[in-house]
């Protein structure tokens, strides 16, 4: 099986068109920031979360900027350096093989980024809170690699402070209760209706308290913004989204934010803006008050680097990939810095 195939196998390129549920949406005339607006952020109100590739981000963000973040959501995603920058350890042990992931090894690894300033103290993260969700019928990121970074977490993490749902019998999908293909399909837009709102337990949990219930959000208040000069990286697509709810326009009341990482070809090249309006995260934004940003990657290249338009955790962009230093990493805390949460 060469190359190409494994990427199309485990990140999931296959576009099941007869099956495909989803009408990509694209909103041409939305509103356009060329630069994203400095708010007011509450301290200690920055989460973060992900999906598959994009849960692996999250876990990356988490631990190279732990003083800046107090939790993150992760769905269907797996340890922090779990590829150690190999693309196939990335689509073998950090998919589908668990038991060769060797946690003692990167663990080895997380204390000599943290001697060389490259990731903040994991002393950090005791304190964080962290939802986490793998589903039972998941083939793409089995259930034994999410299980995996539970284990990790336990040296470094406050147990408590962790909320794991590892009993639904979903497939490799953002998990919602009320958008999506039916919960063990796998495929696009990688959206499943399992009756579960993960966006909502994923905010309930990183904000650690209990969420106003969101029904609906302002389509006015969700922009494009250009993803150029300091907010640019390879493989970075030119437009993000971000969603500004109306009580936090001009800064006049302090907000939380929340950054969401899409999975390997669930970004706008791809699915337009399904992922942005139907992950179910705006209508909790709307309610609580939480500015969500979303950045956006695209395809690069054929083979390689990137094909399935994933953020980089097996090191496309450099062997720094997964630190302070790594170019994707360094240009979201750009724009998180410009949208005024405190970056360390």
């Amino acid at each position: 099986m060469n190359s190409r195939i494994l990427y199309c196998a485990v990140f999931a390129s296959l576009v099941v068109l007869a099956n495909f549920l989803c009408t990509v949406e694209v909103v041409e005339s939305r509103k356009h920031l060329n630069r994203l607006p400095r708010l007011n952020i509450a301290k200690q109100s920055f989460g973060v979360s992900g999906l598959s590739a994009g849960a692996f981000m999250a876990v990356q963000f988490q631990v190279a900027f732990s003083k800046s973040i107090c939790g993150a959501g992760v769905i269907a995603g797996g340890p922090f350096f779990c590829s150690f920058g190999n693309v196939l350890i990335a689509l073998n042990q950090c998919m589908r093989m668990p038991e060769m992931i060797d946690l003692s090894l990167i663990n080895d690894i997380v204390e000599g980024m943290k001697l060389d300033n490259l990731i903040d103290d994991t002393s950090n993260l005791r304190n964080h809170r962290m939802y986490l969700f793998s589903g039972l019928e998941d083939v793409m990121v089995v259930q034994g690699v999410m299980k995996k970074l539970h284990q990790q977490l336990t040296q470094y993490f406050n147990m408590s402070n962790i909320v794991a749902d590892w009993n639904v019998p979903a497939e490799h999908a953002m998990i919602t209760n009320d958008y999506g293909n039916v919960c063990n399909y796998l495929g696009e837009p990688w959206i499943n209706n399992c009756g579960l709102d993960s966006a909502g337990k994923v905010l309930n949990v990183v904000m650690g308290a209990t969420l106003k219930n969101g029904s609906s959000y302002v389509d006015d208040n969700l922009y494009t913004f250009s993803q150029t000069g300091n907010y640019s990286a390879l493989s970075f697509d030119d437009k993000g989204y971000v969603y500004i709810p109306t009580a936090c326009h001009g800064g006049r009341v302090q907000c939380a934010a929340h950054l969401v990482f899409h999975g390997c070809n669930q970004g706008a090249r791809y699915i337009g803006e399904t992922f942005v309006i139907h992950s179910g995260y705006l209508k909790h934004a709307e309610a609580n008050n939480i500015i969500m940003l979303f950045p956006q990657v695209k395809k690069e290249g054929i083979i390689e680097p990137n094909p399935q338009g994933c953020f980089d955790w097996f090191a496309y962009t450099g062997l720094d990939f997964a630190t302070k230093k790594g170019v994707q990493m360094r240009a979201i805390a750009n724009m998180m810095t410009d949208l005024g949460v405190q970056i360390y």
